[in-house]
């Protein structure tokens, strides 16, 4: 008898300690809130992320295109790639803006995340890609003076080979600097899911 009843004590202390200890936790690490409007805004984001890598990817196959018609002496054919290239740009440029203002509705979210270090996370994600978006308008604007210029070159102007090579230097430069960028920010964002979108 005694036995049972220093078991019921014992379950009730180790009881009261596990519900003290969930207390304590609560009110020190809190429960884990991620607004829907963050959630709704990161995902629109990443389908941007998505089609610009896919507009860029193309419009560097475009620029073999080119160069190959080109050298075929195709310069009808290289100049109508060169004009839904400047299209694609311009839809390139959109797209980055948008994904700018999608990033700043997810930004806007930051101080209604919990915990701290969700906060903490999203913000360091955010952060690199707000640096993709602005390496990627340089990129477009290289871009777009490379198509101009390969244009003027095809319309039988004369151009500067080295601001071609500079501008391809930019270019590639550009491209493997978003890379990066976005790829750091979908590991950070994905340890962001795992951690905090169970």
């Amino acid at each position: 008898m005694v036995v049972r009843l220093w078991i019921k004590i014992g379950l009730l202390v180790v009881i009261g300690l596990a519900f003290t200890a969930g207390a304590v936790w609560a009110f020190v690490v809190g429960p884990t809130v991620i607004p829907l409007d963050f959630i709704a805004a990161r995902h629109r984001g990443a389908e941007f992320a998505l089609e610009i890598g896919v507009i860029s990817q193309n419009s560097l196959r475009s620029l073999e295109e080119i160069a190959s018609h080109d050298r075929a002496g195709n310069r009808a054919e290289a100049l109508v790639l060169i004009t839904r290239e400047l299209i694609k740009n311009r839809d390139l440029h959109e797209r980055a803006v948008a994904l700018s203002i999608e990033l700043a509705k997810m930004a806007e979210q930051i101080p209604a995340l919990r915990p701290n270090s969700a906060r903490a996370l999203a913000s360091e994600g955010i952060s690199y890609e707000v640096a993709m978006v602005g390496r990627l308008l340089g990129y477009t604007s290289s871009l777009k003076d490379l198509f101009e210029i390969l244009r003027a070159k095809l319309s039988t102007e004369t151009v500067s080979s080295s601001r071609v090579q500079d501008l391809l230097v930019q270019i590639n430069t550009g491209a493997s600097s978003i890379n990066a960028l976005n790829k750091a920010f979908n590991d950070t964002m994905g340890r962001f899911d795992r951690e905090y979108q169970r």
